[in-house]
This record gives structure tokens, C-alpha cells and sequence, in this order.
């Protein structure tokens, strides 16, 4: 028979649960904010190497497109001028949310053609502005180590 006793300070106890109270706000929010940078990281390095959300090759520019110009020779990847990927910012929306977008309207309505409408005659849709579920998982990923290793959490997974 095996007895144990466990001691612990009560008072200690209650202090640190007031002070995670205060401070978890301030963690989640700067998570959140690693992950939306993470995010729009995978989004514009996928959209400049010429794949979709689901990682696959976007359709062709029309011969008509950029003729003379280096922009129809190649890679599909909507950088006809940068302007549109490069106003893509993320916005806080309160302490437990952010939403990712454009800060220029012009590149907002471009990217809204692309993704939603359809660009040409054909009305061709090249989904860039979207996350697949291994991308996903990733940010998840990202969010829960920020949060534990931000408290001072360190949880070992065991391999079996």
C-alpha cells in the first residue's frame, strides 16, 4: 500500500489562476495574430508559385493577356502589378478574432473577381483566397503551441 500526501498553497493557487485571467486575453490575441501572419504567409506563397487553395495549377492567362509583357509568359500566379497581394493585411476584430482581407479597395474588388466572379469572357475563377484543411491544421497547430508556450505550458505527446 502506497500512501501520499499532496501540499499546495492555496493562495498561490488563486494568484496564478487571477493572473491567467488577466493575461489570456493579451496571449490570445497575439496568437491569433502569429497565425494570421502564418496564414497569409501560405496564401501568398501559394498563390505566387501558381496554385490554387487545393493545390492545384491555375488555368492559363488568355494569349490577349499582357502581350509583350513577361506576365502572360510562364507561371499563372496574379501578379500583373503586386498591388493586390501585397495590400493583403489582416484586421483585429475584438480580443478573440482577426479577419483577413485587403486594405485597398481596388485590390479587393481584383481579388473578389478572381476568387468569386470570374476574370474574361470565360469567366475564369482562379481560387486563391481560400485554406485547405492541412493548412488548417497547421495554424491550429500554431495557435495552441503560442498559447501553451506563451503560459509556460509544455505538454509532452507520447509516442506509442
Amino acid at each position: 500500500m502506497i500512501k501520499t500526501s499532496v501540499k499546495y498553497n492555496d493562495v498561490e493557487v488563486k494568484g496564478f489562476k487571477k493572473k491567467l485571467r488577466q493575461a489570456l486575453p493579451r496571449k490570445i490575441s497575439k496568437s491569433l495574430a502569429r497565425t494570421s501572419f502564418f496564414i497569409m504567409k501560405e496564401i501568398k506563397t501559394r498563390t505566387l508559385s501558381g496554385l490554387d487553395f487545393q493545390r492545384r495549377r491555375f488555368r492559363p492567362y488568355a494569349p490577349t493577356t499582357g502581350v509583350g509583357r513577361k506576365e502572360n509568359r510562364g507561371t499563372v500566379d496574379l501578379k500583373d502589378t503586386g498591388q493586390m497581394l501585397s495590400s493583403m493585411n489582416f484586421i483585429k476584430k475584438g480580443n478573440f478574432k482577426t479577419q483577413l482581407g485587403f486594405r485597398n479597395a481596388d485590390a479587393n474588388r481584383k481579388a473578389y473577381y478572381h476568387d468569386v466572379e470570374g476574370v474574361g469572357k470565360a469567366k475564369i475563377r482562379r481560387q486563391f483566397f481560400s485554406v485547405d484543411k492541412q493548412t488548417e491544421d497547421k495554424a491550429v497547430e500554431i495557435f495552441i503551441k503560442e498559447i501553451e508556450r506563451s503560459i509556460g505550458f509544455l505538454w509532452v505527446k507520447e509516442k506509442i
